[in-house]
């Protein structure tokens, strides 16, 4: 049934309520498919929605030099909201150490790529 639900010690709804202090469900499958908004504390939220890009490098990539990633991609660069790990020919890289977050569309290596290598960039966001 649709918008209906039964809490324990007989609270029965249909429809639009509201809930003051706490609600804890278990066992159960809770749909928030059309709700409007939905808050939950953001440390509770997984990261979600992963996007790849990949490219092979063309030209090296010198230590320390600004490097825009490709197709537009953007992060955040807090680890709260979103996360971004990068792999270059399949090894991955660590966040500040081989590689430094500049800005939202750009980072830093702090050793050179090599000419041809494979990147693969994933971003993770939370909402």
């Amino acid at each position: 049934m649709a918008n209906e639900f039964i809490i324990k010690n007989g609270f029965h709804s249909k429809g639009n309520s509201e809930i003051t202090g706490s609600l804890t469900v278990t066992g159960s499958i809770v749909d928030f498919t059309s709700a409007s908004a939905v808050y939950l504390p953001i440390e509770t939220v997984p990261l979600i929605n992963p996007i790849a890009e990949y490219e092979t490098i063309t030209a090296s990539i010198a230590a320390n030099a600004e490097y825009t990633l490709p197709n537009g991609l953007t992060y955040i660069s807090s680890s709260t909201y979103e996360y971004i790990e990068i792999f270059a020919n399949q090894q991955r890289l660590s966040y500040n150490i081989d590689f430094i977050p500049f800005t939202t569309s750009s980072i830093k290596f702090t050793f050179t790529i090599p000419n041809g290598s494979d990147l693969t960039y994933k971003v993770f966001r939370k909402l």
